[in-house]
């Protein structure tokens, strides 16, 4: 695996103006996270319905407060 994703997805979040991009294997693997100590751990949401090509939409809630997630695949080209 190339460390391509990791700029690229950042470029991404700084563009589209939100708090993280993050790039996971088919398997959930992190690829790339705005925390790169976070790389390479598994991945925390729904990523089932995503990996049968259907978009999620999560409210979930963390030490930091309540966020907002959607999980969909993508083609990284």
């Amino acid at each position: 695996m190339t460390p391509i994703p990791q700029p690229r997805a950042e470029k991404a979040r700084k563009v589209a103006d939100v708090d993280y991009i993050v790039v996971t294997t088919p398997q959930g693997v992190r690829l790339t996270h705005p925390q790169p100590s976070l790389i390479g751990g598994q991945f925390i949401g729904a990523i089932g319905p995503a990996q049968r090509g259907q978009v999620v939409v999560e409210t979930l809630d963390d030490d930091d407060g309540r966020f907002v997630q959607a999980i969909a695949i993508v083609s990284w080209v």
